[in-house]
């Protein structure tokens, strides 16, 4: 039902239809009443391009992904995101684009193809993200298209609105705790495609593999345990009779319960016979056995920040011009718990 079907019906003008919706003047209260009804009726929904292209300001908000979300923290983020958004009368439009067997080429046109589509349909602000330096630049003629585009989960300060976790300090209170704790070997569990392309420093794989050189540990490629066959790649590890870290840095809580479950299948104990950190201090850490020490953040918090930001640049986009890019970083906490032990127990 659109407004010109509506206008037929009691044979007035769609000016005259659209005043009535919008409580405006001109149009007698009873007649104004009565379409309105009718429309409700007739399930009648409003056009946000159309209102968009009115007034030059649009209630949607674009989303662009490489991934569909994998862990819990993405899943909540984007979620929370969404309801947050909506209850200011904004709305998400979604589009991922896989990268899976794709060269990094072929990777930025799909994001570029996004990007414009957005342009197209004239969303008020776009997020994107993981962002880097690096991919930022490869993107910088499609952002350009757009008056406000807010990176969140970037790796490195950007020249434009962005959120980041404060990943390094994350890494550090990880790398940290396990060298109070007499570690002096540790391993990776979750290494993804993501970290294996992003030039950028600021990765957790990256900062993990610093720290430890840095604290005089460990850490060699054999431990580095890829996500996507992490469980066959543990037990693999594990069967092997190579020696193994005296600790494990996994990627997410999934994947320190993922390596808890497998060293108990193989007889190791956690934290006795090895340790485990996890992060991101989603529900699922306190659930297991041992419960997983891991590095949080306040997720309420970073989406609090940044639907601020996409307020700010769709009520006030000659605001947001003047005052620059704004940003965001969020501080990690250490959760501690009972997976990680003294590694002085065990010899290596």
């Amino acid at each position: 039902m659109t407004i010109c079907e509506i206008a037929k019906v009691f044979n007035v003008s769609p000016m005259t239809v659209s005043n009535a919706l919008n409580s405006k003047p001109g149009v007698a209260r009873g007649k104004a009443e009565l379409i309105r009804e009718y429309a409700a009726k007739m399930g009648y929904q409003p056009s946000y391009l159309a209102r968009s292209l009115q007034n030059g300001r649009s209630r949607t908000v674009g989303l662009c992904l490489r991934e569909m979300p994998s862990d819990p923290w993405s899943g909540m983020l984007i979620q929370k995101i969404q309801a947050r958004l909506y209850e200011n009368d904004l709305y998400l439009n979604t589009i991922v684009t896989p990268s899976a067997g794709l060269s990094e080429m072929e990777q930025m046109k799909r994001e570029k193809w996004a990007l414009d589509f957005f342009a197209g349909i004239k969303t008020g602000a776009v997020l994107i993200g993981p962002l880097d330096l690096v991919r930022f630049s490869s993107l910088s003629d499609a952002l350009r298209k757009h008056c406000h585009v807010i990176a969140f989960d970037s790796l490195d300060t950007l020249p434009i609105t962005h959120l980041r976790l404060d990943l390094a300090e994350g890494c550090r209170l990880a790398v940290s705790l396990l060298q109070e704790n007499g570690h002096r070997s540790i391993g990776y569990i979750g290494r993804n495609w993501f970290e294996e392309k992003c030039p950028s420093e600021n990765t957790r794989y990256c900062r993990i593999q610093q720290l430890a050189r840095q604290a005089g540990m460990e850490f060699c490629l054999e431990w580095s345990i890829f996500a996507e066959n992490s469980k066959d790649e543990l037990s693999a590890l594990i069967a092997s009779g190579h020696p193994l870290p005296s600790a494990f840095f996994c990627h997410s809580d999934n994947f320190a319960l993922l390596a808890i479950k497998v060293l108990s299948e193989h007889g190791l104990r956690v934290p006795q016979d090895i340790s485990i950190i996890g992060f991101d201090d989603q529900p699922v850490a306190q659930l297991a056995t041992p419960d997983i020490t891991s590095i949080g953040f306040d997720l309420d918090a970073y989406v609090d920040h940044l639907v601020q930001f996409v307020l700010d640049a769709v009520e006030n986009p000659g605001r947001n011009r003047e005052n620059g890019p704004m940003s965001y970083l969020a501080a990690p906490r250490l959760m501690m718990r009972h997976s990680v032990g003294s590694a002085c127990c065990r010899c290596r």
